[in-house]
């Protein structure tokens, strides 16, 4: 498939949050490990706060969807305006939830009530 003719684009903008050395970790798991590590006292790992060890910090996934929203307004400018139509498809799966959280400019520590690793 020519990707520009048919007008798809691809961006890594979209990736799944990297979980770094937390990959394939149940929660639980996760928490022994930050235990051990010394980390989380007086307080409970929350990935939205605290991000992930060799990973991505929220604010690094949160550029990330904020650059992606961006240019999904930018497309869908002409369209806003009754120039064109501008339809976008996202395809993924837990990443567009946080998509939609920065795209209505909720902050993470608001979604992590809604959301667990």
């Amino acid at each position: 498939m020519d990707k520009e003719s048919n007008n798809v684009t691809v961006t890594e903008d979209i990736a799944e949050w990297d979980y770094g050395e937390y990959e394939g970790l149940l929660v639980d798991q996760i928490k022994e490990q930050r235990r051990k590590q010394g980390l989380d006292v007086g307080s409970s790992f929350n990935i939205w706060r605290d991000g992930c060890e060799g990973g991505e910090s929220p604010g690094r996934v949160i550029e990330r969807l904020d650059r992606l929203i961006a240019k999904i307004k930018e497309h869908q400018q002409p369209y806003m305006n009754g120039e064109k139509a501008a339809d976008v498809v996202l395809v993924h799966a837990s990443t567009l939830m946080l998509a939609t959280v920065a795209y209505n400019d909720f902050r993470l520590l608001m979604a992590s009530s809604c959301v667990v690793l």
